[in-house]
């Protein structure tokens, strides 16, 4: 298995490996923008890795996650991110902190319950 080191490591990764019947996400690799999310947990059962926000053209939001698992890694379509399991925070690797670090923290705090502008609102 060869390592994923870099953003562009995860975006040739999932265009090489994710399945033809998705052709409107192969279209947002090359007409829309990436956006590497980061790190998190859970994505497959206990299994870690990162996923890639793909806005199109057309302003579609796709989300592809890249699935460490033990001797390989897997690809997956979600519908949603769980910002709880982001994880980012717990590195200084960039690829896990994703490109918007202090934005996906106040997203996980905010699924979490741990919004300080929610708590001092009650």
């Amino acid at each position: 298995m060869r390592p994923l080191q870099t953003k562009n490591d995860l975006i040739k990764f999932a265009e090489n490996n994710l399945l033809e019947r998705y052709t409107a996400i192969h279209r947002a690799f090359h007409g829309g923008t990436v956006e590497n999310l980061g790190g998190f947990r859970y994505l497959y059962h206990d299994l870690s890795g990162w996923i890639l926000k793909l806005i199109s053209k057309y302003k579609a939001e796709y989300y592809v996650a890249i699935i460490v698992d033990h001797l390989y890694y897997r690809i997956g379509v979600l519908n949603n991110v769980s910002w709880k399991y982001w994880e980012g925070d717990k590195s200084n690797n960039k690829l896990y902190q994703g490109d918007n670090p202090e934005e996906y923290k106040l997203l996980r705090d905010k699924e979490l319950g741990n919004d300080s502008k929610t708590r001092e609102l009650n």
